[in-house]
């Protein structure tokens, strides 16, 4: 039988494989850089929207205030407290029955409004 040899093949034995594996590593990497732009990108996205949302609740709440404020001829009441709002539902802490049915917890303890804030922070 003859063996038909090419020459200087030696050299280059396992070139292919080597640069298969560097290609799927390069791959991986950039898989890896899509996904954490990606992630950071909805993170973004999420933080922006809420602190619009934040905006125009305290824009709104400003309105509100300055059109009660606007009906009241002395606001020494108002400075003192004698006069609350007409937005208080309530004392500041406790629980709160949301509209949807759900209810939220105001403040102090785990699970309310204030520790996730400062969990935030």
């Amino acid at each position: 039988m003859s063996r038909s040899v090419c020459r200087g093949a030696g050299a280059e034995a396992g070139a292919a494989l080597l640069t298969v594996l560097l290609l799927l590593v390069l791959l991986g990497a950039l898989a890896a850089a899509v996904t954490i732009a990606t992630r950071t990108e909805t993170l973004i996205a999420a933080n922006f929207r809420q602190s619009r949302e934040t905006f125009h609740v305290a824009e709104a709440a400003a309105a509100l205030a300055g059109h009660e404020l606007a009906g009241l001829a002395d606001w020494t009441s108002v400075v003192s407290g004698a006069v609350p709002s007409t937005f208080v539902d309530g004392a500041s802490s406790g629980s709160r029955l949301l509209p949807g049915g759900d209810s939220a917890t105001l403040c102090c303890g785990s699970g309310s409004l204030t520790a996730d804030v400062q969990q935030r922070a």
